[in-house]
């Protein structure tokens, strides 16, 4: 059994493998989806936010983002089926990923195909998704 000394960068990355792991078996267990979340350390302590959200049955794949999506999209003019769908953004393509309704400014999840993640307005998704994608985008 090891022992810490002090919590250090290479500390807390072991530490959150082994609690990474821990979690996998309450994954298995209950059949939802956990995550560790970011941590914060001094040379004394750890903090932690370990977030844990039921899978949608239908489609076990989704984020908490999208399925909040799903439900909510008609509150800002858009349908749940608009979910993926991609749009032209300044920064290039970008397919809708989900929903923060507790995001007032911008709502409304973005993605690249990179895998960043992008925010903005449910006006600017509305409009976006009226346009069409130009050819080689």
């Amino acid at each position: 059994m090891a022992t810490l000394k002090l919590i250090d960068r290479v500390a807390c990355s072991l530490l959150r493998e082994s609690i990474n792991d821990a979690l996998g078996e309450v994954r298995k267990h209950w059949g939802v989806h956990a995550t560790i979340g970011r941590m914060k350390f001094t040379p004394s302590q750890v903090g932690m936010r370990p977030e844990i959200t039921i899978k949608d049955p239908v489609h076990p794949d989704l984020t908490p983002e999208a399925i909040t999506f799903k439900a909510n999209a008609h509150f800002y003019g858009l349908t749940p089926e608009d979910l993926g769908r991609e749009i032209m953004t300044p920064r290039g393509v970008c397919k809708i990923a989900g929903l923060r309704i507790r995001s007032v400014k911008y709502p409304i999840v973005g993605m690249d195909h990179g895998g960043r993640r992008f925010k903005f307005s449910a006006l600017f998704a509305k409009e976006a998704l009226r346009r069409e994608i130009p050819e080689g985008s």
